[in-house]
């Protein structure tokens, strides 16, 4: 794209079992392999509803 820039910030929302889960391990590698992790933001089970009431977590990037 003419224009862009490399670096910038993301926010990707995942179910907490992302972080634990064996077999989303392939994909935790990639992204620490190619990414630069800065954080891991916790939110509460209720955070979702009614939509969704599981535990979910923020990864910033």
């Amino acid at each position: 794209m003419a224009g862009s820039k490399n670096g910038g910030r993301i926010g990707v929302i995942v179910p907490e079992s992302f972080l634990f889960d064996k077999k989303y391990q392939k994909i935790r590698e990639f992204i620490l392999d190619k990414t630069e992790l800065q954080g891991v933001i916790s939110l509460p089970e209720s955070c979702f509803l009614p939509y969704i009431g599981i535990k979910t977590d923020i990864l910033v990037f």
